[in-house]
């Protein structure tokens, strides 16, 4: 392997969840000040309330589903959909099989509760040595930016050859100009370390 890139990941669910819990509670109740759907978020504010952790496939997607009520979807539908069936016409890559999939896997309660309390990737992060690229967005609320820079102090690669893009405008997924950006460092890292 001459290289690592990592794109908007989590090596634990543990630590996103505690990072972004604060900032949803302080949106929960920014609109209900505001007086906005109060019923929704007070419903919000409740489930952070009684989940100090994630256990279970139904605790994933109910986070999952306040996250991007805050956080707001990166790819409208209609891109969703072009670039899914895009992707199945045009590449080896499924794209149409992406959502039944992922759908499934969150809905897999044996799976979830395990990747959930799994903090074995946390343990040997400090192994990884070879040139890193870590990808992250600012407003992103589901991989959030301080996941990346924690995996940027704890891996061992040399200084020299780490790099963590934080893409200013995106949330999970690059978006608008962010795109050039993240493409560009793509081609650049792979050009310098193949």
């Amino acid at each position: 392997i001459d290289g690592y890139i990592n794109y908007k990941g989590n090596h634990d669910l543990a630590m996103p969840y505690e990072i972004v819990k604060p900032q949803i509670l302080e949106h929960a109740q920014q609109q209900i000040n505001n007086n906005t759907d109060i019923e929704h978020w007070q419903e919000v504010q409740t489930f952070y309330e009684e989940h100090t952790t994630l256990t279970t496939a139904s605790d994933f997607a109910e986070h999952g589903h306040y996250v991007f009520s805050v956080m707001g979807s990166s790819i409208s539908l209609t891109d969703r959909v072009r670039s899914s069936v895009k992707a199945s016409l045009f590449s080896p890559f499924n794209g149409l099989s992406v959502y039944p999939n992922n759908r499934r896997t969150n809905q897999a309660e044996e799976f979830m509760s395990f990747i959930a309390s799994d903090t074995s990737m946390t343990e040997v992060i400090h192994r990884i040595d070879i040139p890193t690229l870590l990808v992250y967005g600012r407003k992103d609320l589901m991989a959030p930016v301080e996941v990346g820079e924690f995996l940027y102090n704890e891996i061992d690669t040399a200084g020299a050859d780490k790099t963590l893009l934080v893409l200013e405008q995106s949330r999970h997924g690059a978006e608008n100009e962010d795109i050039d950006i993240l493409q560009s460092a793509v081609i650049e890292f792979i050009e310098k370390y193949r």
